[in-house]
């Protein structure tokens, strides 16, 4: 004989047939448990065997049709993940596109030593395509490094010099932020973004 920790009926068995019976449903709510949360369900579960066929083996246990559902959900899922990632990767694609354009119009071989000569036409010219490919209107100083390749340090002292006469003549805003590698020091500040006035 089992007890059932809820009405405290005595039962041979308790099966899913007692928890609908009035008298179990009454002791749930005088306790204050939900149904889905009723510790009884453990108790069935605990006692449950599977069922043999005449043959002594065991037959493959069957899952229910509404959990079948969850795999057709979760490839929904994915197949919404993977075109999202395929569109990323797209524009991703048509960035690198434009500013491998833009390298290239910008590759010109500088002896060593020699400081770039530099033009505020190049640096508006990058900050355009920049604004273009970004959502927000300041962009990061690095991009432009990056963009003109200015890998010796005379040539991005030449950037810095351009920018802060550029921000003198109300070209350009400063800003402080972006997490810069190559910062432009300027009145005692680390200003690393730069917007079009």
């Amino acid at each position: 004989m089992t007890t059932c920790p809820i009405c405290k009926s005595e039962l041979k068995s308790i099966t899913k047939k007692h928890l609908d019976s009035k008298g179990h449903k009454d002791a749930l709510t005088k306790a204050g448990i939900a149904p889905a949360h009723d510790p009884t369900l453990e108790v069935i579960k605990k006692h449950a065997t599977p069922k043999k066929s005449k043959g002594s083996q065991t037959k493959p246990r069957l899952i229910p049709n509404k959990f079948n559902l969850i795999p057709n959900n979760v490839n929904e899922r994915l197949n919404n993940l993977e075109s999202i990632v395929g569109s990323l990767q797209k524009q991703q694609n048509e960035i690198i596109y434009k500013l491998e354009n833009l390298y290239k119009k910008f590759d010109v071989k500088v002896s060593k030593g020699v400081e770039r000569q530099l033009k505020e036409e190049d640096v508006f010219q990058v900050i355009k395509i920049c604004v273009q490919n970004n959502v927000s209107r300041w962009i990061k100083i690095d991009d432009i490094i990056s963009v003109l390749k200015l890998n010796q340090e005379q040539d991005r002292r030449a950037l810095n010099k351009l920018l802060v006469k550029m921000f003198n003549n109300n070209l350009i805003d400063l800003a402080e932020g972006g997490d810069p590698k190559y910062p432009l020091i300027y009145q005692n500040k680390k200003f690393g973004m730069i917007a079009p006035q």
